[in-house]
Parts: structure tokens; sequence; C-alpha cells
């Protein structure tokens, strides 16, 4: 069971909130409580310590992270090693065909300290399940018609060229967008877990036939490509 915390991080915030979680959540123990932005606005000595503190009591068995930079995982590992305090044992980026930034850093820096990668949005809020084109109105009820600042993320050349040429792969393939882009991220090396949102027993039904399904090397590295 996983939960997460966004900013502020003082250390009462971050022990209340655990608190909080436990009760809603009907459980003694969280398996994996996690950051979900780093905060610019405290200290990052006093998050760690509190997020120790939860472990030590028991209500926290494994601190994470979400959206954190390579350095800031590295920092993270370093406090806690300094300091003997539980250290970081995974983040959740967003990390999808379109969205790509973290395989410069992010991941081979968790390859490399063996952090568990467990990446969100893999179909990038509908933007790769064919809904959507160059020229687009959002539909209405979508992610992007009810949270439009969202758009902002993937309004830029190289995720259109990516979710294009997803959709000439899908063409030529017969496969569709969605199982693609799903086949794609939850074969992706250094990629541990993937979290799928779901409306329906159909979106199940296809994560679990893309996860069967499997991406032959061709077509991976076809996708790849589209860079």
């Amino acid at each position: 069971m996983a939960t997460k915390i966004a900013p502020p991080l003082g250390r009462e915030r971050v022990l209340q909130f655990a608190d909080d979680s436990l009760r809603r959540l009907q459980t003694d123990v969280i398996d994996l409580y996690q950051l979900h932005a780093y905060d610019e606005g405290t200290p990052f000595e006093e998050t760690l310590d509190a997020l120790n503190t939860l472990v030590e009591q028991g209500k926290v068995r494994y601190v994470g992270s979400s959206n954190f930079a390579s350095w800031q995982l590295c920092k993270a590992l370093w406090i806690a090693d300094l300091n003997g305090w539980a250290p970081m044992v995974s983040v959740q980026p967003n990390y999808n065909v379109a969205i790509r930034d973290i395989e410069a850093e992010v991941l081979p820096f968790c390859a490399d300290q063996n952090i568990g990668v467990i990446s969100y949005s893999p179909l990038g809020a509908g933007f790769l399940t064919g809904k959507y084109t160059k020229t687009w109105t959002a539909p209405e009820g979508t992610r992007f018609d009810v949270m439009p600042d969202h758009w902002d993320i993937y309004e830029n050349d190289a995720s259109m060229r990516r979710m294009e040429g997803l959709r000439e792969v899908a063409a030529d393939t017969g496969i569709s967008m969605v199982q693609l882009a799903l086949a794609w991220v939850i074969g992706q090396p250094g990629v541990t877990s993937v979290l799928i949102g779901c409306r329906s027993k159909s979106h199940v039904d296809q994560a679990f036939q893309a996860e069967a399904m499997g991406l032959a090397q061709e077509l991976r590295d076809r996708i790849n490509a589209l860079g």
C-alpha cells in the first residue's frame, strides 16, 4: 500500500499526514510513503528526518519520491547515508512514449543506485490513445478538458512528433496506440512498475493484454527512434 504527501514538507506536517493516511486507509502501516515533489521551502534534512522517524515508529516500511530530478535523488541518498536514516527506495516519474526526459539522467542514476522506478501516466493522460491530433479540441470530460493546464506538458514539437509516429506504427501493425504505448513503457529497461489509471474494466483488460503481449524488439526500436 502506497501513498504520497505534497509540499510543504515540514516535520510536523509529514508526521501528521502519515497518521491521517493510516486512519483513512484503515491500516497500521504504509508500505511506501512518497514525497510528491521536492520542497524548496523546507530544509531537506528536516523532511528526511521526519520520514526516518516514521520508519523507526513502524508506521512506514519504505520511503520514496515522485517527480524528483537525479540530483535531488542523489542528495536524498547522501543525507540519509550520512545520518543513518532510511534511504529513498523509489521514484515515481512521468514517463511515456511522448515524455522521455528521465532517460537522460534519472533512469541511469536509479539503475546505478538500485532505486525502483514506478512510472505514471503511461498513456500521457490520454494523449497517446489516438484521441488527439496536431490540431485538436479536447473531447468533453477528458483530462485535458478538465485540466487544460496539463496540456502544457505535451504541447511541444517532440511530443507531437512521437504521438504521430506512434499512430503510424499502430496503423502499420494493427496494434492499437493504447497497447503499443503500454507495452513500450512496461518493457522499458529500468522501469520497475507502471501505474495505470483505469475508469472501466476494459481499461484494466487493455493493461493486462499489453503486459502479456510484450513488444517485439523491432517495434521497440522503431518507437525509440521517434526521438
